[in-house]
């Protein structure tokens, strides 16, 4: 339930995002950091909140991190300009890297090996079907009276009823006790989150708001590298570490991890998919969001399709290899979508995308946990979250980036967007008839070539996803769920 309300609430507002950039008169770099500085902050902190998980029950930790996300969600509403719009997302992104890690934490310690991949697929199915009703409803709210400022309340009354269920009836298992003494690693958590915000700002600006050879970004690049060198030296000479380095010296986890990284960074075009339906296609946010509604919904379907019959029968390889080849053929398909292509063959192609995110996205930090100890589990489920959350925080401004980079060459090409500044996201209905047919065409170009050049980071998926084969867990007998019934504490 606690995804659920950050499913809704973060992609109520995605839906009607070029609604909210036009009416805050923001820029195409802005439209990618509303989203993108949520990720960010999301991916720097969820080492921290696994970390936390070993420490603290991590009820109330999920607890913690649904009301820091609820207050900020609200508090967007309020917000005058896209500037401090993206400042508050930041906070907001530390209340989603929290509910991601701790759940994933909370499902890996309450269920068996055998039945993570059924449960960790309904955690995400759970996920999907949220992200599928959020564009729905917030493509209503911001085409009625209410306006799209309505969409930044969506989740309360869901955020209420996931405090009381939460707060009643979840009870966590103690993690398996680890050899060891534990110490605080204070360097890693200053350097870790450091790190990653440091390379995500590098990545985001990088082409839009300077040229990669500019000074500024070969600065920052430097202090990247920097920042990672001390970060693994720092890692490795922890007694007690944020993130084991020991983890990734397996050729298992370290394939699998990078798949759990890839998927969300390449499915980070969803976003941009709206954004090709409104301004290169001129549908109303309502209607985008139906005719993207395929790619969520098949999500959503194979990520619980693919769990069930992976706990039941075993075979976690082969939907992997699978679901990687099917991401492939989906990007490509969807990829070839133009101005004039009919609306349910592109939804279609979507779907097939959305098939391969379903398959794969949550049955990698699966395949990783096969050769991990369950002493190690909650050190994996924080790696993998980051992984997720770093792919995605990363896809978002790199993909917008390159899709502001391309609509800018292709709008300097087309006599009828002279004068026109496509860095401001534009109000289609107030533009002439010739100009708005042009815009659109430059939006739907750059979409589809942002997708094409994903192409090969979804063929190097298929091949770590070949070359790192998981281990096989026995499907002979049937595996209890832990007790989750609440013990006399929880209840009080």
């Amino acid at each position: 339930m606690a995804t659920v309300v950050v499913g809704v609430s973060s992609t109520s507002v995605a839906s009607s995002l070029p609604v909210i950039m036009a009416a805050l008169q923001g820029s195409q770099a802005q439209y990618s950091w509303v989203i993108g500085a949520t990720m960010l902050s999301a991916a720097a902190s969820s080492p921290l909140w696994g970390k936390a998980c070993e420490r603290v029950d991590p009820r109330r930790l999920v607890l913690v991190a649904l009301a820091l996300f609820t207050v900020t969600s609200a508090t967007g509403g309020l917000m005058r300009s896209a500037e401090t719009l993206i400042g508050l997302r930041v906070f907001q992104g530390v209340g989603v890297g929290g509910v991601f890690t701790t759940s994933t934490v909370i499902v890996i310690r309450i269920v068996t090996d055998r039945s993570r991949a059924a449960y960790l697929g309904y955690l995400a199915a759970a996920m999907a079907v949220a992200t599928t009703a959020g564009p729905v409803v917030g493509g209503l709210i911001a085409d009625s009276p209410l306006g799209w400022r309505a969409n930044f309340f969506a989740g309360l009354p869901l955020a209420a009823i996931a405090f009381v269920v939460l707060g009643i009836w979840l009870h966590v298992p103690p993690e398996p006790p680890r050899p060891g003494r534990r110490r605080f690693d204070a360097a890693g958590a200053l350097l870790l989150p450091a790190t990653i915000a440091v390379a995500l700002v590098w990545l985001s600006l990088g082409g839009a708001s300077w040229e990669w050879s500019s000074p500024g970004s070969l600065a920052m690049a430097g202090a990247a590298l920097v920042l990672v060198v001390a970060t693994v030296l720092a890692e490795r000479r922890a007694v007690d570490p944020l993130i084991p380095t020991s983890l990734l010296r397996s050729r298992i986890v370290a394939g699998n991890v990078m798949g759990v990284m890839l998927v969300p960074l390449v499915g980070s075009i969803g976003l941009y998919l709206n954004q090709y339906l409104q301004l290169g296609r001129g549908l109303t946010p309502t209607s985008s969001s139906l005719h993207s509604m395929p790619l969520v919904l098949t999500t959503a379907a194979a990520s619980w399709f693919a769990g069930v019959q992976i706990s039941r029968r075993g075979h976690l390889r082969g939907w992997l290899v699978t679901g990687s080849v099917v991401l492939v053929v989906g990007a490509l398909a969807l990829s070839l979508a133009a101005h004039d292509t009919p609306l349910a063959l592109v939804s279609t192609t979507a779907a097939v995308f959305g098939l391969g995110i379903g398959i794969t996205q949550q049955n990698y930090l699966v395949a990783a946990g096969t050769d991990v100890p369950a002493s190690g589990s909650t050190a994996l489920s924080a790696l993998g979250t980051s992984s997720r959350m770093l792919g995605s925080a990363a896809g978002i401004p790199v993909l917008g980036a390159v899709f502001a980079a391309v609509l800018r060459r292709d709008a300097a090409a087309r006599p009828e967007l002279v004068g026109i500044d496509v860095n401001v996201v534009p109000s289609l209905a107030e533009l002439p008839e010739p100009t708005r047919l042009a815009l659109e065409q430059a939006y739907q170009h750059a979409f589809s070539t942002t997708l094409t050049l994903c192409l090969p980071l979804l063929v190097v998926l298929v091949v770590v996803t070949l070359a790192s084969p998981p281990r096989t867990f026995s499907v002979a007998e049937p595996e209890a769920v832990a007790d989750v019934a609440p013990t006399k504490h929880a209840a009080t």
